[in-house]
Parts: C-alpha cells; structure tokens; sequence
C-alpha cells in the first residue's frame, strides 16, 4: 500500500451547511428574540433588574446565544473534511485534538449513498464506506453521486491491477 505522501488527492469535500440547520434555525430564533426584546425598548415595561433595564439583559443575552450557536456550528462544519485519494478514502476532524481515519480500498467491501426526499431536493446525501468490520461515513456531502463513482472508479482499478498481478 502506498504511503500518505504519494497519495493523489482525487476529491475533497466538507459537510453541506444543511447538516447543521437545526443550529441555524435556533440561531433565527434567538436573533428574533433578541430584535424583539430590543423593539421593546422604545417601550419600556419589563422591571428593572439590579439597576440595569430588563430588557437590555434579556435581549444582549438571546444576541451572544445566538452568535456561540452559529459559532459553534461552523467550527464543527469547517472542522471536518472528507477526502478521496487515490489509495484510500479519508475522514478528518478536530482542532485542537485531530482524528484521522483511513480506509484503503483493498479492505472496501460496500459503498453505499443513503439520501432522503428532502437531502435530494438539496443535492446532498450520505456516502457510506463499508470494510464489513468497519465502516466510514462521508456526512451531508455536495454531489454524492459524483464521489461515489470516484471511490468506484479507484476500486475498479485496484481490481484490475490485483488481477494483472
């Protein structure tokens, strides 16, 4: 097998935003309540609270949970990439800790795309890489049609060579 230096890069990819759109909705929500609660202080009517106005609190609270939410939902999307090379697939992920998984193709029994109604509308689905013990998942990704038939291709021609050997 081939060491990770001489490994061609064929795809990489990152998770489509929409994996994380409960975070997003969360965020509208929050940043409603804090525009609302902001609307409110043209007309004051909440009680004072320790000397500062209820209102004000309340609404520069909802705003910072509003921002660490879609904050933290990017760093989790931008911190996970999916790769395709040419002698294996590849998932990493983390920041400060990173994990790397690899699966060669020689181990690869079964590569699946799982997509709902609703991701296929989007164009994204799941790509699932099966070794029969373990298995890699490439979540929410662009196009996983196309990076099936790259991994498929990649496994043809593994094949292949194997059989000429």
């Amino acid at each position: 097998m081939a060491s990770g230096l001489s490994d061609r890069l064929l795809w990489r990819g990152a998770p489509s935003r929409l994996i994380f759109l409960h975070f997003y909705l969360l965020v509208v929500l929050l940043a409603g309540v804090s525009l609302s609660i902001s609307w409110e202080l043209l007309n004051p009517g909440l009680p004072m609270m320790g000397g500062y106005d209820l209102n004000v609190i309340l609404g520069l609270t909802a705003a910072l949970l509003a921002f660490f939410t879609f904050l933290a939902a990017e760093l989790k999307r931008i911190t996970r990439r999916y790769m395709v090379l040419e002698h294996r697939v590849a998932r990493r992920e983390g920041i400060l800790s990173k994990r790397v998984q690899y699966m060669p193709y020689n181990k690869v029994e079964r590569v699946e795309i799982r997509q709902s109604i609703l991701a296929r509308l989007f164009g994204i689905g799941n790509l699932y890489v099966d070794t029969g013990e373990d298995s890699l998942t490439f979540q929410a990704v662009r196009n996983p049609v196309k990076v099936e038939r790259i991994v498929a291709k990649q496994l043809k021609e593994l094949r292949v060579s194997a059989e000429m050997a």
